[in-house]
């Protein structure tokens, strides 16, 4: 699995799982459709947000 692999070389937050990635995409899709001009800036912040500390 794609994240598997980015967890084990250390780019992607060791807790983030399946769960998390459907939450993010809904989130994302909702600002899509509310607020079409801020959806790359939230979708920045979600990729920041996701990187390991060691990364």
């Amino acid at each position: 699995m794609v994240t598997a692999r980015a967890q084990d070389a250390g780019a992607l937050r060791p807790d983030f799982g399946p769960a998390d990635l459907a939450a993010l995409t809904t989130a994302v899709a909702q600002v899509m459709c509310d607020a079409p001009d801020s959806w790359r800036r939230l979708l920045g912040y979600v990729l920041d947000g996701l990187r390991s500390g060691d990364g």
